[in-house]
This record gives structure tokens, sequence and C-alpha cells, in this order.
């Protein structure tokens, strides 16, 4: 037989595991509301990991983003190049 203060703890600790299963699912979503990318070359994607390699034909690219955080790639209109630095794609023969 449960006792009041028993049936309240009970609901309190499940109240406590729910509360922390929703965190680790929001904190799992990604988000690049906390990432920094530097300069105009940059920007922030949920799922990087496709840009475009200077000096190279364009290639299809498809990630499996389940496991990536977000991340700096290059914007629109920039590769990157040997060195890993996104630089303007029209400085690149095949890029163009």
């Amino acid at each position: 037989k449960f006792e009041p203060n028993m049936s309240r703890l009970l609901l309190l600790n499940i109240f406590i595991v729910a509360s922390f299963v929703i965190l680790k699912v929001v904190e799992g979503k990604a988000s690049c509301e906390t990432v920094k990318c530097a300069g105009p070359a940059y920007t922030c994607k949920v799922c990087p990991g496709c840009d475009q390699q200077c000096g190279k034909p364009k290639r299809y690219c498809k990630l499996d983003c389940e496991h990536i955080q977000p991340g700096c790639s290059c914007s629109e209109g920039y590769c990157r190049n040997s060195q890993g630095e996104c630089k303007l794609e029209k400085n690149y023969p095949h890029n163009s």
C-alpha cells in the first residue's frame, strides 16, 4: 500500500528522469547557435563536410548527418583548398 508521501516521491522521481531524457534529446539536436565561423568565407552548417574541393570538378555528396555536429563549411561561391582553407571558387578553373 502506497502512502501519500511515497506517491509524491515516486512522481517526483518520474519527473526528474523524464526531465533528463528530454534534456538529452534537446541537447542532441544540431544547432549553429553556438558555432562561430571566421569570416565571410565560412558558414555554419548543421551537417558540414561536403565542401567543394578547389580545382576539382563538382561532385555529389551525401552524408549521414545523424551523428555529425554543426560546424563551419565553405560559404556559397567558395571551395576548400589543399590547406583546408575556404577560397573563392572563381580563382580555380575547374570550379567556374
